[in-house]
């Protein structure tokens, strides 16, 4: 399933929109082999805020929350940290490569020529392991949806609160997966 010597990590970033430009407002990690966890607001901008996608920010509540005014990662020692857990590791999420492509566009901004992209990282995406061990068909479920199917509190999407539901869910499933395994053939 993974590589044996790649730390598992999940990921979450809450963001001013869905586009490539918007930046990350917000981003959560939970590296599942230690049990370490952060949560952190990347450095942003007035720039950021007036060209950000009003429904992100309502589905975020980016001000109800106060993310515009949560301390900043100005000195990058956090976003370096996750640089680190990263770098060859399997990113685990709902939608592993929108989170890992928003983490390194944070790592553009902030390291432009200092710490270079995190690289050789597998993805690891959980509604295709539900699929695979729920047997799903058609349309997967986002994390809400595996949430509903697995019996997981989701939390108030928040991405510390998204990054505990989809480490749950990844639990869940492995512990369903390994229950419903197919037994090894006897020996011939």
């Amino acid at each position: 399933m993974r590589s044996v010597d790649k730390a598992l990590v999940v990921l979450d970033t809450e963001c001013f929109g869905l586009k490539r430009h918007h930046a990350a407002c917000e981003i959560a990690y939970w590296a599942l082999d230690t049990g370490e966890r952060g949560r952190f607001v990347p450095p942003f901008d007035e720039v950021d805020i007036r060209g950000a996608d009003p429904h992100a920010l309502a589905v975020n509540r980016f001000y109800e929350r106060g993310l515009d005014k949560d301390p900043q990662d100005v000195d990058g020692s956090q976003l370096r940290k996750l640089h680190g857990l990263l770098t060859d590791s399997v990113i685990v999420g709902s939608n592993p490569g929108f989170d890992a492509g928003k983490v390194n566009y944070a790592l553009l901004r902030q390291f432009p020529q200092e710490l270079g992209l995190i690289t050789r990282y597998e993805l690891f995406d959980l509604r295709y392991f539900a699929a695979n061990v729920l047997g799903l068909t058609g349309n997967l479920p986002g994390l809400l949806g595996l949430c509903e199917l697995l019996g997981i509190e989701p939390g108030k999407h928040t991405a510390e609160s998204d990054v505990t539901a989809a480490g749950e869910c990844f639990y869940a499933l492995r512990q369903r997966g390994q229950v419903l395994a197919p037994r090894s053939r006897p020996a011939r």
